[in-house]
């Protein structure tokens, strides 16, 4: 369990945050209207039925399917709920409460190190988190460097791994300029899929 606690601690939060006022806008009024505006019912009903049925309920218990099939009673209400997050109200512990689950990154598993949690979140959950990465993904090329290469449609990691060892390569052929080379512990970052 302390592997867990450890994994998943805040280290040392940030006090200074001036570093932000560096960061130039990305995003235009328009686009920022778009991905914030109240959703419609038929935006909902469209994200809900998208969403695979079948995938593993939440702590609530119900699964997609439940939504689909009862969207004619509950659409309604369903909407309101996304609705309410959009105007930035707080979502009630049933619908943010997650269950968490172990599963094995290896056949023999003889360490926590050997698991990886996964996150089985409530539909109403998942409908939230689709809408956002919906709206998102219409700006994302504009705030993801191109460097940038996991986890990004359409762009391969093995490129940049490419990339690594050529600057590598170069670094060690130089000699004029100090140059830095930082390597990162990517288990925490890889541990949190959910």
């Amino acid at each position: 369990v302390e592997y867990f606690r450890d994994q998943f601690a805040e280290e040392n939060g940030a006090e200074d945050y001036s570093m932000i006022d560096h960061i130039p806008e990305c995003i235009t009024a328009e686009e920022n209207e778009q991905m914030t505006k109240l959703p419609e019912l038929e935006e909902v009903k469209r994200v809900v039925f998208n969403l695979n049925g079948n995938s593993a309920c939440g702590p609530d218990g119900f699964t997609g399917h439940f939504f689909q099939y009862c969207w004619e009673i509950i659409g309604a209400d369903i909407t309101k709920v996304v609705k309410g997050f959009f105007c930035g109200q707080e979502l009630p512990k049933f619908i943010t409460h997650t269950n968490l689950v172990l599963l094995p990154k290896k056949e023999n598993v003889k360490f926590f190190a050997d698991l990886r949690p996964i996150s089985l979140s409530s539909f109403i959950n998942k409908i939230i988190s689709r809408m956002v990465h919906e709206r998102m993904i219409l700006v994302l090329p504009n705030i993801i460097s191109q460097n940038q290469a996991g986890f990004v449609k359409g762009r391969s990691i093995t490129e940049n791994i490419l990339l690594a060892q050529e600057i590598i390569r170069d670094i060690n052929r130089r000699n004029k300029d100090i140059n830095v080379v930082v390597k990162l512990d990517m288990a925490k970052a890889y541990d949190r899929v959910s």
